[in-house]
């Protein structure tokens, strides 16, 4: 991108500047900090690779993150009383690499359960379809 400068067109430093950041500075988005990451929550029924895909995004945001601050965020965001936050305050995770591991089990369990309303659904459309064409 480049910033032309028309000899004349600006009569301050200051009309120059206002220009220059309202067209670089607009399309940059500045770092969030650790405060908000950590008020990333997962939300009710929003599935765990949603959620964890999500907060990295996020996470990838803040300047100067830490490892630990990155896994606080994560662990204080985990939806209350679902079988993975069950989990971690049953058993401590001491890191992420940890907590991802364990995370991948609820993932994979999360996504069998939603194949299989998923089929159940299309049974009972089909069912239905078919009983409604012999009334």
């Amino acid at each position: 991108m480049v910033f032309q400068v028309t000899l004349g067109k600006f009569n301050s430093w200051n009309a120059f500047s206002s220009k220059f950041h309202a067209q670089f500075s607009s399309s940059r988005q500045l770092p969030s900090h650790l405060e908000e990451l950590v008020e990333v929550k997962q939300m009710l029924g929003e599935p765990l690779r949603a959620y964890i895909s999500m907060l990295m995004t996020e996470a990838t945001k803040v300047k100067g993150l830490t490892k630990e601050g990155r896994f606080a965020a994560i662990l204080r965001g985990v939806e209350p009383l679902r079988e993975l936050w069950k989990d971690i305050k049953r058993l401590t995770v001491g890191s992420m690499a940890k907590f991802l591991d364990r995370t991948d089990g609820f993932i994979k369990h999360e996504e069998v359960v939603q194949r299989i309303d998923t089929v159940r659904q299309n049974k009972n459309q089909q069912h239905t379809t078919l009983a409604g064409m012999f009334v």
